[in-house]
């Protein structure tokens, strides 16, 4: 690209180069920050706009280089999307708050001039949107101004914003062609968006997918009133297809977010959307003991709120029912083996921070087990969907001891934290066997306790 510079390109890297040989001197890592630098600058050669904003702005050549220094993660992002440049020219961008109330101001401004006809424009400004926020969480994350369960508090916020957005629009575009069932008229009207895994936990990085589940209220056979009237089912089955289409489709600015559907009743051969009904009856009859667990996290996120506290009666249910101890155990450690037979790193000298023995879904699947076995007797359990607010719920019941709550609350954050820097390095998550190794040997003696005892009582 740089070889290709029109004179004017060529110019302005003549101007700007050097400026930019100060900063990085003046900073750690010079190397890797040069050599970060130099893949952004390949990236936006044949954009002279981009060149000339460095060239005119030290504030945003100090930001860019404090930056593309601190993790190849922005070095990437800002090549890919060298858009987001522009968010270097004022440092206050930076200091927003990032509280859903502001993020979902902020990007109704941002939407309310655009052609309500043209969806396109609609799904480019959702990703750029979400591509500036995100730059802006992983700057104050990387300034350590914003500490680990902040990020995904505020990663979470993101998500939820953007998921009613698309709602929003689907709800409308959808109506517009059949009608709304039973003559609803609000954007959300008898549909409810579920979120499970990381969304739903409360734990969402920067690269992660969305867990979704739809669901819907209402007579499925009924038939909305517009110009092609189709029945209930269809309709709601229509707007979750044209969620996933906002959500999924590849346009100039990438796609919004990856999205994995296979945590519905019955998977990938289940219906794309559920009634209420349908949902109660597979979580209380069919579900396996791995869905329920899933449920563990399930929350609702995007929607109508009536369905969304109807969802959680449901959930509160179905996780409340009396377990039997023996089998509850033995499917949860069957479950966890399968895993880490598929998933787990198979260098013995390497460690898998999420898959390995003692690592983050051990913590995860003892939480699970616990919800699980005591929520009949101890429904306030079922009030919290992210593990550390579970530990502090299982603790204030009496069930763990304060200890091993502590330690797990610690060790969860501590593996997470190295998770997460990892994505933010862009490596694996994975690290030498010997590290962390006190506290894996903790959790896996607590796994061994709690899940593998030398007798068992039977039901709890």
């Amino acid at each position: 690209s740089i070889r290709r510079l029109s004179p004017r390109g060529a110019t302005e890297i003549r101007r700007v180069l050097p400026d930019l040989l100060k900063e990085i001197n003046q900073g750690p890592h010079r190397l890797e920050t040069l050599d970060r630098l130099l893949k952004v600058l390949e990236a936006i050669a044949s954009r002279n706009v981009y060149l000339t904003l460095l060239a005119e702005n030290p504030g945003a050549r100090t930001r860019l280089v404090a930056l593309v220094g601190a993790s190849p993660w922005f070095a990437t992002t800002l090549g890919r999307h060298p858009i987001l440049l522009d968010e270097l020219l004022d440092p206050r961008s930076f200091l927003a708050p990032i509280t859903r109330e502001a993020l979902e101001t902020e990007l109704d401004r941002k939407l309310e001039d655009l052609d309500p006809e043209d969806l396109e424009a609609y799904m480019v400004a959702l990703r750029q949107y979400r591509q500036v926020v995100i730059l802006r969480i992983a700057a104050a994350d990387i300034a350590g101004s914003l500490p680990l369960p902040e990020v995904s508090n505020a990663l979470t916020a993101l998500a939820e914003t953007l998921l009613r957005a698309a709602l929003a629009r689907s709800f409308d575009i959808t109506r517009k062609r059949h009608g709304s069932p039973g003559n609803l008229e609000a954007s959300d009207a008898g549909f409810a968006v579920i979120a499970y895994g990381k969304l739903g936990g409360l734990e969402l990085g920067y690269g992660s997918d969305l867990d979704l589940v739809f669901l819907y209220s209402g007579n499925t056979e009924a038939e909305t009133c517009g110009p092609k009237p189709v029945t209930a089912g269809e309709f709601y089955a229509r707007l979750a297809q044209r969620i996933l289409h906002i959500m999924g489709t590849n346009t100039p600015a990438g796609i919004l977010y990856e999205t994995d559907l296979r945590l519905r009743p019955s998977g990938n051969s289940g219906l794309l959307v559920s009634s209420l009904e349908a949902f109660e009856t597979y979580q209380m009859q069919e579900a396996w003991t791995w869905e329920q667990q899933a449920l563990v996290k399930a929350r609702f996120v995007a929607g109508d709120p009536e369905v969304g506290e109807r969802f959680k009666a449901i959930r509160t249910r179905s996780l409340g029912r009396l377990r039997d101890a023996k089998e509850l155990r033995k499917e949860i450690v069957e479950m966890r083996g399968k895993m880490r037979e598929v998933l787990e790193a198979k260098d013995p000298e390497l460690f898998d921070l999420k898959q390995g023995a003692g690592g983050i879904v051990d913590i995860e699947f003892l939480v699970q087990f616990w919800v699980l076995a005591w929520s009949n007797a101890h429904p306030r359990l079922t009030e919290w969907t992210d593990v550390l607010r579970l530990l502090e719920r299982l603790k204030e019941e009496h069930l763990i001891p304060e200890k091993d709550q502590d330690f797990l609350q610690e060790a969860y954050f501590k593996l997470r934290s190295e998770a997460h820097r990892a994505q933010l390095d862009e490596r694996k998550a994975v690290v030498a066997a010997a590290a962390f190794a006190p506290l894996r040997e903790r959790i896996q003696a607590l796994w061994a306790a709690v899940l593998q005892p030398e007798g068992d009582s039977g039901s709890i």
